[in-house]
């Protein structure tokens, strides 16, 4: 019976770092959550909007900030052409960072 054994010698640095912390921010990021009702009203972070309204609210975002993101949400009666109609209406509004948030069913 042959038995083999293989050592390597381990080399290691001895580092001396930095504890990790935590930074508070506090400034809000600045987004803008649409929400589309099944009426295909507008809200903006909870505050009912009429379409010109908000098109004022987006072009002077979007002037203050050009990489502007808008999340839009929609509930769950809100109908397919009422989301479609918020994103056209954002995207004329020359916003290019528009993403739709969904809630992942039970």
């Amino acid at each position: 019976m042959m038995v083999s054994l293989q050592m390597q010698k381990v080399r290691t640095l001895k580092a001396s770092l930095p504890t990790a912390t935590l930074i508070t921010t506090t400034t809000k990021p600045d987004i803008v959550k649409l929400l589309v009702n099944r009426d295909g009203k507008i809200s903006v972070d909870g505050q009912a909007m009429t379409f010109p309204e908000l098109e004022t609210l987006l072009t002077n975002r979007h002037a203050l900030n050009t990489n502007l993101p808008v999340y839009i949400s929609g509930s769950r009666e809100a109908t397919h052409g009422a989301m479609v109609y918020v994103l056209d209406f954002v995207k004329r509004a020359g916003i290019d960072r528009v993403a739709f948030s969904v809630k992942a069913e039970k």
